[in-house]
């Protein structure tokens, strides 16, 4: 494996698209909490708060797991150099 290999990594689509949708996602969930603060939907407020916390823990869990699986990647593409490419 070379250093192009873990360049890929970093310009993967898929993750990408996953990273637009997710920051998509995210200014939706902002919209629907200024709107919430600002008092509309009154009569579905509750439902609507609960909503948008689970988006919220949502948008953190996929974060925190892509940098998780992103550094498994790296760490192992940095092992196959190491025993490809000793000093």
């Amino acid at each position: 494996m070379s250093l192009d290999g873990l360049t890929s990594i970093m310009q993967d689509p898929n993750t990408a698209n996953q990273g637009d949708l997710i920051f998509k996602l995210d200014q939706d969930r902002a919209w629907l909490l200024e709107n919430l603060d600002k008092g509309k939907w009154p009569e579905i407020r509750c439902e609507l708060a609960a909503l948008e916390r689970k988006i919220s823990k949502y948008i953190i869990s996929v974060q925190e797991n892509n940098v998780d699986i992103l550094f498994k990647k790296v760490f192992h593409q940095l092992q196959v150099l190491k025993v490809n490419y000793p000093n």
